[in-house]
């Protein structure tokens, strides 16, 4: 059968004109790049998804995608319905989708079709997940053969493209169970500015929050543990137990088109002992200063005590109330501009919780919300100015 492919790819076809590779009668896109120039050159980050689309602007055509043996391209390596193959003939090509195999025909109305053949758009899109131990500048080289009826030889050749593979995000999943704690040692050249001190090292706990450079474990929430402790970001602190769910952290120094960050995300974790109920919730930090905090709509009210925000610690601003969020961010100017050293948060309960003191009931009310705190400054005075945030 591979073989068989292998002639379909070899046939040169005098009678084809000579098309320039990568038009609408067949494009092949990694990442949406389609060039020029030809053949094409993109890098792939680790950790990462990546797409390929193949487009001929032809509903339901097959396609076959073929790779090179060699990892690499070879401009030129033959002449195939009239145009050109970029990708080495010898060794053989190795097919890993080949829409040639089955019918072709529309698959709402034709049983066991191939899925390697564009949809009633005339696209066809592929996610690729991308593997973290994959070599970094390890390469690939692809190039597509796509059905075209209107075409003299029935097929077209899209453009070659090659493929290097270049350093993404680092993901770390962790188990924390019920008051463990991870360290997330931010790579060189990456800190994060908080309240007028660049960080490098940041830690996890299982209840909920982050703290920076130092690990203080508490399963209980409360404005003095809050204001006397570190420097810390709340998320959705309150006594968690990892018996179910992902924690998980992302670190990304160089992302393309955006400021290095660190995320943590908290995806169905129980409250202590597995009662209660599931939360879902995740804060990121990057090197400008900027932190968000986001409760996804479906994350439920903690049967504990909890606290959701930032501050500076040490006992700065130890007298400053706390600050109704949600109302923050869904009343007009949808900002609120803290003092120097201000904390923002706001603590939820029911009075009858085993440690919440506040006197009356505050009911958890940010299921949706992302919360955005932004340093006031930029550049060199930076770190000096995230002393200030402004909040929306």
């Amino acid at each position: 059968m591979r073989r068989t492919t292998l002639s379909l790819l070899a046939l040169a076809c005098a009678l084809a004109p000579a098309q320039q590779p990568n038009t609408l009668a067949a494009t092949m896109k990694i990442d949406g790049n389609d060039g020029p120039v030809y053949p094409m050159f993109v890098n792939v980050r680790t950790n990462t998804v990546s797409t390929i689309t193949i487009d001929s602007g032809i509903q339901f055509r097959p396609f076959l995608i073929a790779a090179s043996a060699t990892g690499n391209l070879q401009p030129f390596a033959a002449v195939v319905f009239g145009d050109k193959m970029d990708i080495p003939y010898n060794p053989a090509p190795v097919i890993f989708m080949n829409g040639f195999l089955g019918n072709s025909g529309n698959p709402a109305t034709t049983p066991n079709v191939t899925p390697f053949q564009t949809n009633a758009f005339g696209v066809y899109n592929y996610n690729v997940s991308i593997p973290g131990t994959i070599a970094i500048n390890s390469t690939a080289a692809f190039q597509a053969v796509v059905g075209d009826p209107g075409s003299v030889a029935g097929y077209n050749l899209t453009a070659a493209t090659k493929t290097t593979m270049t350093q993404g995000p680092t993901v770390t999943t962790h188990s924390l169970g019920d008051s463990g704690s991870a360290l997330i040692s931010l790579p060189t050249g990456f800190q994060f500015p908080f309240y007028g001190s660049n960080y490098s090292n940041l830690w996890i706990y299982a209840d909920g929050c982050f703290t920076m450079n130092t690990s203080v474990s508490d399963f209980s929430s409360s404005p003095a543990q809050f204001t006397g402790g570190p420097p810390r970001i709340m998320g959705f602190w309150t006594d968690l137990d990892q018996q179910t769910g992902v924690i998980r952290s992302t670190v990304d120094a160089n992302p393309p088109g955006d400021f290095p960050y660190a995320r943590v995300e908290f995806i169905n974790v129980t409250d202590w002992s597995g009662i209660g109920f599931l939360h879902t919730f995740s804060w990121e930090v990057n090197n400008q200063g900027r932190v968000l905090i986001t409760q996804a709509i479906n994350c439920n009210a903690s049967i504990y005590e909890t606290m959701v925000g930032i501050g500076p610690g040490n006992n700065i601003n130890s007298g400053v109330a706390m600050k109704n969020l949600s109302n923050i961010v869904t009343t007009p100017p949808f900002s609120h501009s803290g003092g120097v050293n201000e904390n923002f948060y706001e603590w939820f309960g029911l009075t009858t919780m085993p440690s919440y003191s506040l006197g009356i009931n505050n009911p958890y009310d940010l299921p949706g919300y992302t919360l955005t705190f932004l340093p006031i400054g930029s550049g060199a005075t930076l770190v000096a100015t995230t002393t200030q945030y402004i909040m929306f």
